[in-house]
């Protein structure tokens, strides 16, 4: 098993910040879906894809995700507005694996 261009950096703050995707060589992605989460921390990389870091409420992930790059402004729109308002989101997923995209985010109450 080999890492490919792991470039993230941790911070006293939180999690990591993303850099380039980790990925085993070999591995399946985990399962996607609906999941009920919490934003961390949201913000444009160097090449302006969108990261949103997520945490699955049951504890599930705490992971880095990418915002689905025709949709990108309005899930940086969501993902603050969650953020700003302490409300949750419910995400849709490619896959549970950090650097995943996210298809579909929704804030909710």
């Amino acid at each position: 098993m080999s890492v490919v261009g792991e470039q993230t950096v941790g911070t006293a703050q939180g999690p990591s910040v993303p850099g380039a995707q980790t990925a085993a060589e070999g591995a399946e992605a985990a399962p996607g879906g609906w999941f009920d989460c919490a934003v961390n921390l949201v913000g444009p990389a160097e090449d302006g894809v969108i990261y949103i870091h997520l945490r699955e409420r049951n504890g599930q992930f705490d992971l880095w995700y990418r915002a689905y790059d025709t949709m990108k402004k309005e899930m940086l729109a969501t993902a603050l507005s969650s953020i700003s308002t302490s409300l949750p989101v419910t995400a849709n997923l490619t896959t549970t694996d950090e650097y995943g995209t996210i298809n579909r985010l929704y804030v909710r109450r």
